[in-house]
């Protein structure tokens, strides 16, 4: 976890970022949203509860130059995952239909 630190303070501007696929603690997901310029995150091996991902989406929707954002569950069977978009005239994330 120390080399996201560093790349936070090495690189703020950074616009693209994919961390797993393992278990992400809560303290390496608040630091995700550190990165204001995000473009593109995609997190994989996310547990999926509903505290946690109403954690991880508030904190997402708040990083204002993001176009795509990928949420994947961690699990034994084949992947589930969720692609979402922000509407073009900003406002929050919304799954695609």
């Amino acid at each position: 976890m120390s080399f996201l630190y560093n790349i936070a303070e090495v690189s703020p501007d950074l616009e693209n970022l994919i961390l797993g696929p393992f278990e992400l603690p809560q303290q390496l997901l608040d630091l995700c949203v550190k990165f204001k310029q995000l473009q593109y995150l995609e997190l994989r091996g996310v547990p999926f509860s509903e505290s946690t991902t109403d954690t991880i989406l508030s904190g997402i929707g708040s990083l204002e130059h993001l176009k795509e954002f990928i949420l994947e569950e961690r699990k034994e069977s084949p992947v589930d995952f969720a692609v979402c978009h922000p509407p073009a005239s900003g406002g929050s994330l919304a799954s695609p239909s």
